[in-house]
């Protein structure tokens, strides 16, 4: 298995925790050990680029999945963790409404003539010197009215401002903060503690580089008890 292993350049087994990036989470050389000093009496049952090229596409998504979960930060004795926050902004700021149109005021002007005295037209006809002919329509008393319209043009402004939580001064704003945490007690401590302890014995790279040898590789030796042991 070392000569198989020796075939491809370094860094050619590193395993990312993303296809863009640089950070390594099982690298090249711990790969490689690893499978010589618990393999080395097996091979491969295809070349090992084509074998180690289908595990990696069908299980590595799954894989980063359990690391990140692994290696989370958390209080294993605490099975209740919540956190709130609550921001209350007042919105201030001068208000300006603006509406623009004309107004039309329709009215009656009404004038009283009583007391305006009254002037008479007479005109004296060719033909009768000593006849007087009153002309109605220049008699000028009482009332008259006068129908106008007026036309306005008028504004009024309304402003509103739009307050930002930038904007905002330190007593314009309140934030409010609660966390909650410990055990709720269906659990006991102990019984926590204990399923951490178990769950860190178990070796996440170890169980992955495992998973790889068992599926692609075969033991050729004579001692079968190694065989089962090593493939169980």
């Amino acid at each position: 298995m070392s000569d198989e292993l020796h075939r491809y350049p370094a860094g050619y087994f590193d395993i990312t925790d993303d296809d863009e990036s640089t950070n390594i989470i099982i690298d090249d050389l711990t790969f490689r050990k690893y499978i010589e000093m618990h393999y080395s009496n097996f091979y491969m049952s295809k070349t090992l680029d084509a074998c180690f090229t289908n595990y990696i596409s069908t299980t590595v998504e799954d894989f980063r999945r359990m690391y990140k979960a692994w290696v989370m930060d958390y209080e294993p004795l605490e099975n209740y963790n919540r956190n709130e926050t609550a921001t209350h902004i007042k919105n201030i700021g001068n208000e300006k409404t603006t509406n623009t149109g004309d107004i039309t005021l329709n009215g009656t002007t009404e004038n009283d003539n009583s007391n305006t005295p009254t002037t008479k037209h007479y005109t004296t006809t060719y033909d009768n010197a000593a006849e007087n002919r009153l002309d109605s329509y220049d008699v000028s008393t009482g009332k008259t009215s006068t129908d106008s319209t007026t036309t306005q043009n008028t504004t009024n402004e309304t402003e509103y401002k739009t307050t930002t939580l930038q904007d905002l001064t330190a007593h314009e704003v309140e934030i409010n903060t609660n966390k909650t945490y410990g055990n709720i007690g269906v659990t006991t401590s102990q019984q926590m503690l204990q399923s951490e302890i178990d769950l860190r014995k178990q070796h996440l790279i170890q169980m992955y580089i495992d998973t790889f040898c068992k599926q692609y590789m075969f033991y050729v030796g004579g001692d079968e008890d190694v065989r089962n042991y090593i493939l169980s």
